[in-house]
């Protein structure tokens, strides 16, 4: 039988063996970022800031140009498991039939496969973590195989709807909600990742068919709806509510001359304190941060 391989390739993930697949970014394996030992202690810490701590790691360590999501979850993954963080399984594409989820009227509402991007393991407790990553164009000089290629190459491909970006985020939150309570023995919390080179994902749209699924700087209210509902986006994309107003927080990172920007919003349980390695990765990103004001402005 033969395996896809993707797969296959998330398989290699999870049982801690070296993938057989070239490096897809736009330069060579040997210049990606790996994750290197730190002195950060990470026992008694719980999973969710270890791998919260682990991601802003890797998002502020990278140099290089990803072209996908796929790019992104594919590295995000060897750098968890090859983190210092000792987990006991990274898993990609990580099924769940949602069959097995609450399909109450603010339940699971997409009757479709719930794939989650990548799951971390540590002891007894999971923790999953979903991923988005929406682009604008790309071009710049790259290499295959050792031999740079001619010209300007289209690395990163201009994908816009970002009224659809948006609500696919929110929808990505929702159902962490969703999966931490049917499992909320072994799944205490979950993180929703967005990467983005497209400032008008941080800006408001007041008054747009999307407004309620906006993702600028600040706190956002429970209840995700279309302004109008005889639009396509709410014939296919069904409204839905989350549990609790979520702040979303932004910040910036440049990757060879390329501004991008990302948040990290946690679902499930909250620590007033958070442990000092993850509010030492915060402080530096902090000071990359976006204001309200600056976002507006882009």
């Amino acid at each position: 039988m033969c395996m896809d391989p993707f797969v296959e390739y998330s398989h290699h993930v999870a049982c801690g063996m070296e993938p057989g697949m070239q490096n897809s970014s736009a330069s060579s394996k040997d210049h990606w970022p790996q994750a290197e030992p730190t002195d950060r202690k990470t026992e008694g810490c719980r999973l969710v800031d270890q791998v919260r701590r682990d991601i802003c790691d890797f998002l502020t360590s990278c140099s290089e140009l990803l072209f996908n999501e796929r790019d992104l979850q594919m590295h995000l993954a060897l750098w968890l498991r090859q983190s210092d963080s000792a987990y006991d399984d990274v898993d990609l594409e990580y099924f769940v039939p949602y069959q097995e989820l609450d399909k109450g009227p603010n339940g699971y509402l997409w009757e479709n496969e719930l794939r989650l991007d990548i799951v971390v393991r540590k002891g007894r407790e999971f923790l999953p973590v979903e991923l988005k990553y929406k682009t604008r164009r790309i071009t710049c000089a790259t290499e295959r195989f050792g031999e740079k290629l001619g010209g300007n190459i289209e690395v990163v491909k201009n994908q816009g709807a970002q009224d659809l970006g948006m609500y696919n985020f929110w929808k990505d939150v929702r159902r962490l909600e969703l999966v931490r309570r049917r499992f909320h023995t072994s799944v205490k919390n979950g993180l929703s990742v967005f990467v983005t080179n497209d400032p008008k994902y941080l800006r408001k749209s007041p008054q747009s068919n999307h407004e309620a699924f906006g993702m600028s700087e600040g706190v956002h209210e429970t209840r995700k709806c279309w302004g109008n509902r005889h639009s396509a986006c709410a014939a296919k994309n069904p409204n839905f509510e989350v549990e609790q107003p979520y702040a979303i927080h932004w910040h910036r990172h440049n990757i060879v001359g390329n501004i991008f920007y990302f948040c990290i919003v946690q679902i499930g349980e909250s620590d007033d304190s958070p442990d000092e390695a993850t509010k030492e990765c915060f402080r530096i990103g902090s000071s990359s941060g976006v204001s309200t004001n600056e976002a507006e402005l882009l």
